[in-house]
């Protein structure tokens, strides 16, 4: 199959010659934002508190190739909603487009979806921006992958002179992105939602983060949005402990939770953690608690990506259940490293596994051991207590 990659379009030193008189016969251009992070040892890898009983397949030292920041422009693209796939002038799909329909499709449901060419229903004259893939109706893939990489165009999309697309999100439950560029100061005229079916454009800015590489190897533009926010809040001198809980959130699918979640917490508390769900917050006071803290611990997900708010140093304490260590969970890992935060993981195993729940056990005195290890040797900055 024919594809087409964004690094295969030549590089422009200038940003705005991506949207600026571009007639409908351009050839692809590209601009890169941030360069690739050279092969970045986890500095803050905390082998020695590390828990993996089953020498399972969890993070290293060796940390990650971050990716670079890049976007692409093509005249008269086509977008699919219901795939994430984009398609160049001549109907070829781009590569980076495809890595999530890999994820959610097969081979043949792929060659079927590209060689069906679906009159559009829709032509855009404006020019727009694509970020988004198959799973950004996670909060940890619409933040590391939609807003870290939105940041450098916010003056243009408050301005309205560029226009993102948003992921075809339609459920009642599934509106806090439209919230978080609420927050952001995104105008919602500088937005276009997607119905199902093709769309074509006049002019379609790719970013790179299309492909996934914002959570699963991610560069500098992460620590860069994180640093920025952090200085828009005061956090509260006194520095807090957080411990992520996925119960109760909005959009909760009951995936991961620890089904012993209320003895582990009998022993956090001993340690001044409290209990914090992110979704319940707005984009403020989430940066405002991340900011403060000295330790974020939870069990694997998508509340982490809030570490990247978190100041150099801080403690990240995982609990990585044993299913998502078979498949090689490690962006949370990945994020710390890029955000200089010290970084280890606790293996709890997974009870339960099916599409919709899974449930993790983990013995919580093995948690607070290790942690207690750690405060114990670095007091803590905090006063509470």
């Amino acid at each position: 199959m024919k594809e087409y990659s964004l690094h295969q379009a030549p590089r422009t030193a200038d940003f705005t010659q991506l949207f600026v008189g571009r007639g409908s016969s351009a050839a692809p251009l590209r601009y890169v934002e941030l360069n690739s992070s050279s092969h970045r040892p986890h500095k803050g890898f905390l082998e020695e508190l590390v828990y993996n009983p089953t020498n399972l397949n969890g993070p290293t030292v060796d940390g990650h190739d971050a990716m670079e920041l890049e976007f692409t422009s093509f005249t008269r693209a086509t977008l699919s909603a219901a795939t994430g796939i984009v398609f160049t002038r001549d109907y070829v799909p781009i590569s980076e487009t495809l890595a999530s329909s890999r994820y959610f499709f097969s081979s043949d449901k792929i060659e079927e979806l590209i060689s069906n060419k679906t009159a559009a229903a829709r032509h855009i004259k404006e020019p727009c921006v694509f970020f988004s893939h198959g799973a950004l109706a996670v909060y940890g893939h619409f933040f590391c992958e939609v807003l870290v990489s939105m940041f450098s165009l916010l003056p243009l999309l408050r301005a309205g002179k560029i226009k993102v697309i948003m992921p075809t999100i339609l459920r009642d439950d599934r509106r806090w992105p439209d919230l978080l560029l609420d927050q952001l100061g995104v105008p919602r005229q500088s937005r276009i939602h997607l119905t199902d079916g093709h769309t074509t454009f006049s002019n379609l800015i790719v970013c790179s983060s299309c492909s996934g590489s914002g959570t699963f190897a991610p560069g500098m533009a992460l620590p860069r949005f994180g640093e920025n926010l952090r200085k828009q809040v005061k956090p509260a001198a006194q520095r807090i402990r957080l411990y992520l809980t996925r119960k109760g959130g909005p959009t909760n699918t009951q995936s991961r939770e620890i089904e012993n979640e209320n003895s582990l917490l009998a022993e956090l508390r001993k340690l001044n953690f409290i209990v914090c769900e992110p979704s319940q917050l707005p984009l403020g006071k989430q940066v405002e608690l991340f900011a403060q803290a000295e330790c974020v611990c939870g069990v694997h997900g998508s509340a982490f990506a809030n570490i990247a708010f978190c100041q150099p140093g801080t403690l990240i304490a995982e609990i990585l259940p044993s299913h998502w260590a078979e498949i090689g969970g490690r962006w949370i890992a990945n994020i710390s490293n890029v955000c200089d935060l010290k970084y280890f993981y606790m293996i709890g195993q997974s009870t339960e596994v099916s599409r919709g729940k899974s449930t993790v056990y983990i013995d919580p005195e093995i948690v607070s051991e290790r942690l207690h290890r750690y405060f114990a040797k670095r007091p803590s900055s905090s006063t509470i207590g």
